[in-house]
């Protein structure tokens, strides 16, 4: 499973039957001997017990996406693909996913035009949201004419949010600690077999269950969305499918706790509706109106439903114009979006699901 990345080597047993598995990237290594005398031993290296090498029968390393399995009663180590062909006979998989799976590829265009800011209310927006000239040219510019991460200098020497005498956004008290382990970063390119940025929106099925239900569910490619994905998405029209707005903007002479709790109360009466994605957005945004910090909205929607044990029941995607770099789309992700439209879409105006 995706949260359970690892590194980990995992080992289970009934008492009868005992297993290992690795973690999906193979990123912890587990190996081990068979000997003749039906002895089975399995370390994370070789060598953690002296076997003469006479006895040993075969020698293998457990692979990313394999299963171990050795029945102790009927006295024999199950070949792997024997374990899979059991389990993919008992449901028609295939035909579940071919019935029920959507992809945004294929969802019909609507006869409506996306919505572009312009001129002064451009302006606007962007005042009211901070964005300076060196988000600009030195985030924006380059990620839309390049499609690929600014590169900066490691070191930074602007002071921590909490200490500094600027406004900073919610995004900047939050920081990547560094991983302190040997393992290299995984490599998009050269590991795509482990590594995927589609995002499935709708409502999650019951994981201990196996039913067609548990597929019908849409696809993205990516977790960023252009102007016209998010038309494609709010006008669909499938059955299993319902999209709901719901506005993170309060009065501004509204507690910034009482805007929440009325964000809650909206999206509780959407799901009781059938929605099984809201769509939270802080567009319209004017002299009287002011969005709650998108990174607080999202974080406090994620956390509320998981309290009222609604999380599986919908997806969320943001529609904002608040984050500028990737280290605030990270975070938004990171903390219960499935998906973010920003509403500043630079270079995006075709849309297209990428």
């Amino acid at each position: 499973m995706e949260p359970w990345d690892g590194p980990a080597a995992i080992i289970f047993s009934d008492g009868d039957v005992m297993g290992a598995v690795l973690d999906r990237n193979g990123l912890r290594p587990s190996r081990y001997y068979v000997t003749k005398d039906d002895y089975l031993i399995l370390s994370s290296e070789v060598g953690v017990l002296e076997i003469d090498p006479a006895r040993i029968a075969k020698k293998d390393r457990l692979r990313p996406g394999k299963m171990l399995l050795v029945d102790t009663e009927a006295k024999r180590l199950i070949p792997d693909e024997e374990i899979k062909a059991k389990y993919a006979s008992q449901h028609p998989y295939g035909e579940w996913l071919k019935t029920n799976l959507m992809e945004l590829k294929d969802l019909q265009i609507p006869n409506q035009n996306t919505i572009h800011l312009k001129g002064e209310e451009l302006a606007k927006q962007k005042k009211m949201f901070d964005y300076s000239y060196e988000d600009i040219q030195d985030y924006i510019l380059p990620m839309a004419l390049n499609a690929l991460e600014p590169v900066v200098s490691m070191g930074a020497d602007i002071p921590l949010a909490v200490m500094s005498r600027q406004y900073q956004p919610l995004f900047n008290y939050f920081k990547q600690l560094f991983a302190q382990v040997t393992n290299p970063p995984i490599d998009s390119i050269r590991e795509e077999i482990v590594t995927s940025t589609a995002v499935y929106l709708g409502k999650d099925g019951n994981l201990l269950e196996d039913k067609a239900e548990n597929v019908r569910v849409l696809k993205i490619n990516n977790p960023i969305l252009s102007n016209l994905d998010l038309l494609k998405i709010r006008n669909m029209k499938k059955s299993g499918f319902k999209t709901a707005d719901i506005s993170i903007l309060y009065y501004k002479n509204t507690p910034l706790e009482k805007a929440i709790e009325n964000m809650f109360n909206e999206a509780d009466k959407a799901i009781e509706a059938g929605s099984t994605i809201l769509i939270l957005s802080d567009r319209g945004v004017d002299e009287t109106h002011v969005p709650i910090p998108s990174l607080l909205a999202v974080s406090a929607m994620h956390q509320h439903l998981l309290r009222t044990k609604r999380r599986m029941s919908c997806a969320l995607i943001l529609e904002t114009a608040e984050p500028k770099e990737v280290h605030h789309f990270a975070t938004l992700l990171g903390y219960g979006a499935s998906a973010i439209k920003p509403i500043s879409d630079p270079g995006l105006s075709a849309g297209t699901d990428r």
